[in-house]
């Protein structure tokens, strides 16, 4: 599934997912970031991929404030457009939205249109409220690079918060159109699946839904909000004994007794109808 040629989108995500994902660690943090990153920056501190190095295996280590200076130092010694993207990146993560935006705004200078920046400035507006100026960013975004996933996800998302449900559904639609090249993508486009199974309860399309539901089920069997909804709808059609086994795995997964589930990339949960 992830062996089509990546998008810059999704290239870039790759590096960016490095230094967003490192959260905390249960491993000390000296045993995850290696000596001799510490001893190559000391060695040539003007050396940008030194300081880069660092800052990636904080971040992995947990430790995103620490790895910040080193981001900062990379983009005083190699001010491009992805470096500048990278730290705009690490600036969300650790909550300084402000200094984020100017991280994005400066790689859109030297790289106008560049997808990755304008939908990180969409995240933002989003967070801060502004969904009109999200929907702008993550539209933009998209006009350059058509096949960002995440993108595409991110709209849909967005369009059905403030109730836009058609275009959510078209949104989520194009997020189904396009093949996912990392797991992050792979999490989205199950998202979109989830979430227009959802929108086809709403509107009464309950077999479309299960079909949507059955692909999901097959590919994430343990995806607990995927059999409630299964659930939903087999019981809209009367099949009670299937949609009886179907909340029964739910409870179980919900209550962690059959595996972990997989949701979408999204902190809040699915429409249900």
């Amino acid at each position: 599934m992830f062996e089509r040629t990546p998008t810059i989108a999704a290239t870039v995500l790759v590096v960016l997912l490095a230094l967003a994902c490192g959260g905390k660690s249960e491993a000390p943090d000296d045993a995850r970031v290696p000596p001799s990153l510490y001893e190559a920056v000391e060695r040539n501190p003007e050396d940008p991929q030194a300081h880069r190095a660092l800052a990636v295996a904080l971040s992995k280590a947990g430790r995103m404030d620490e790895a910040l200076g080193h981001l900062e130092k990379v983009v005083e010694l190699e001010p491009d457009t992805l470096r500048l993207i990278e730290l705009g990146a690490a600036y969300a993560v650790v909550s300084r939205p402000n200094d984020a935006a100017t991280a994005f705004q400066r790689a859109l200078e030297s790289s106008p249109g560049h997808p990755v920046a304008l939908h990180h400035l969409g995240k933002l507006a989003g967070a801060r409220g502004d969904t009109e100026e999200a929907i702008s960013l993550y539209r933009r975004a998209l006009e350059s690079d058509p096949d960002y996933l995440i993108a595409h996800f991110d709209l849909a998302e967005t369009l059905r918060r403030v109730g836009r449900l058609e275009d959510a559904y078209r949104g989520y639609e194009n997020v189904l159109n396009l093949e996912p090249t990392s797991p992050h993508e792979l999490r989205a486009f199950d998202g979109a699946l989830l979430q227009l199974a959802s929108l086809d309860l709403q509107m009464g399309a309950t077999e479309r839904a299960i079909k949507f539901l059955r692909v999901l089920t097959e590919s994430v069997p343990d995806h607990p909000s995927a059999h409630f909804l299964l659930g939903q709808a087999l019981t809209r059609l009367g099949r009670t004994e299937e949609a009886r086994k179907e909340f029964e795995l739910h409870e179980r997964l919900m209550a962690g007794t059959a595996g972990p589930g997989t949701g979408p990339p999204t902190s809040d949960p699915p429409s249900q109808p």
